[in-house]
């Protein structure tokens, strides 16, 4: 449960950062007040921002959010957003304007530049911007704990919950998972950087 939702939460987080992180780099209007609301959710104690969650979808109209692991994936978005969109417009900095200005001139629409010229060229870099915000959901507990279904919590929840009356091989057991998987995608942020160094 905790790998998928925060597997989820960064591929949204990266998903939704690209156009974002693409005005925000190009200057375009309304693109610093996105980034300020994102800066601003990143920096909201979790707890405001779980309270904010819960008035939010503890609705009938949208209890299939809330009743769900949906919940958790959208508040690892809301409160991680700003990461991914900041490492992806620190990703989309390093090209050229005058790539893109070249494929506007061959007839090469917004989107068509977006996904067919600057996400491959630049897709180690939203992978480490991936890898960075998978890292930040897997680790969160202050968010996870206030919205969490019944019956899918989270590693972080299930490793707090055992920790006071918990077997303690049990509670060491998940500790070393948590770390394993954290680990795991330093790791590969780490091979990802080396690469980026070496070019």
């Amino acid at each position: 449960m905790s790998l998928l939702s925060a597997a989820c939460a960064a591929t949204a987080i990266v998903a939704l950062g690209v156009p974002l992180a693409h005005a925000l780099v190009r200057q375009r209007p309304g693109a610093r007040l996105v980034d300020g609301l994102a800066i601003l959710a990143f920096l909201t104690p979790a707890a405001v921002l779980g309270v904010g969650l819960i008035e939010t979808w503890n609705r009938p109209s949208t209890a299939w959010v809330y009743a769900s692991l949906a919940i958790v994936v959208v508040g690892f978005v809301a409160r991680y957003a700003a990461v991914g969109l900041r490492t992806n417009a620190s990703v989309f900095a390093q090209s050229s304007v005058r790539l893109e200005e070249s494929a506007a001139v061959l007839g090469g629409s917004y989107l068509r530049r977006l996904v067919g010229l600057l996400v491959p060229l630049h897709a180690r870099g939203l992978l480490g911007a991936w890898l960075l915000t998978l890292v930040f959901c897997l680790r969160d507990l202050e968010s996870a704990i206030l919205t969490y279904p019944a019956g899918g919590a989270p590693l972080t929840v299930r490793i707090f919950a055992l920790e006071a009356n918990g077997p303690e091989p049990v509670v060491a057991a998940l500790a070393c998972v948590q770390v394993g998987l954290i680990a795991s995608a330093l790791v590969v942020l780490g091979i990802l950087a080396r690469l980026g160094a070496g070019r």
